[in-house]
């Protein structure tokens, strides 16, 4: 059953999605947009990029946007929920366990309602400005 904001206090949990269903070029290198937001209030912190074949933006890159998050609230959430399987690789996990948040890999699908709003609006944001550049 997938996860909704009235389950979460603000700041409780974050989440660190992956916002682009397909990626995207920037400076010609196929990047996905990634974001972290909480899931109480919906409200996004920030987006980071990550070169399409790697499963998340590095530790470096995580860890800049979590910190951008904690600099809003100030105060770390209980937890960060992340969509897939458990990874060593995984950036934004091991920016998170930095800071000694607890973090949780879930199904995709217990994220649903906050992923499908998200690759929405940023696909039509992304949309938008592709047809001012035509």
């Amino acid at each position: 059953m997938p996860l909704h904001p009235k389950q979460f206090a603000v700041n409780e949990v974050w989440l660190a999605i992956r916002v682009t269903r397909n990626p995207i070029l920037i400076a010609g290198i196929p990047n996905h947009i990634y974001v972290v937001q909480d899931a109480g209030s919906m409200f996004v912190f920030g987006n980071t990029f990550a070169p399409s074949e790697d499963e998340s933006p590095s530790a470096g890159d995580a860890a800049i946007i979590l910190t951008q998050a904690w600099q809003e609230k100030r105060e770390w959430p209980k937890k960060l929920l992340i969509p897939g399987t458990s990874s060593k690789n995984n950036g934004f996990a091991a920016a998170a366990e930095m800071k000694k948040v607890e973090v949780a890999f879930v199904l995709e699908l217990e994220l649903s309602f906050y992923i499908d709003d998200l690759q929405s609006s940023y696909e039509e944001f992304i949309a938008r400005g592709a047809a001012k550049h035509t």
